[in-house]
């Protein structure tokens, strides 16, 4: 699927339960809680998540560049249109958008990442 929103949702659980660990750790981690929302409010007015011309949808399902690279193959009639092979996508598709997958997975490494170094030790309860 070229619609990488889509399968992002997966992140919801860990992230809720990241960020409650988070919220628990006191004031500080409240107000960067509330402001990374804010900066995270002002990106999504700003380029829209779900619009058509979202960044990285825009680039890597950019229909032009699906038809040169062979991943969409255009017939003559009006509903002939199919997908490319394999070797379409890891041969021409890939390597026209492996810049901004780099950024996406880089996103989505430093996200796992940053959430054990920002709270390194869970909050413990006693019974």
């Amino acid at each position: 699927a070229f619609d990488w929103a889509r399968h992002s949702n997966l992140l919801l659980l860990p992230l809720v339960i990241a960020s409650a660990r988070f919220l628990q750790q006191g004031r500080w981690h409240r107000f960067v809680f509330a402001s990374l929302i804010g900066l995270t409010l002002l990106l999504f007015w700003w380029v829209p998540p779900w619009s058509p011309t979202a960044w990285p949808t825009s680039l890597f399902a950019n229909p032009q560049l699906l038809v040169e690279t062979g991943m969409v193959i255009i017939g003559e009639g009006e509903y002939d249109i199919g997908f490319g092979d394999l070797s379409a996508a890891v041969g021409r598709w890939l390597p026209a958008i492996w810049k901004p997958l780099l950024v996406v997975h880089a996103i989505g490494a430093a996200i796992w990442l940053l959430g054990p170094a920002l709270v390194p030790n869970p909050v413990q309860t006693t019974t």
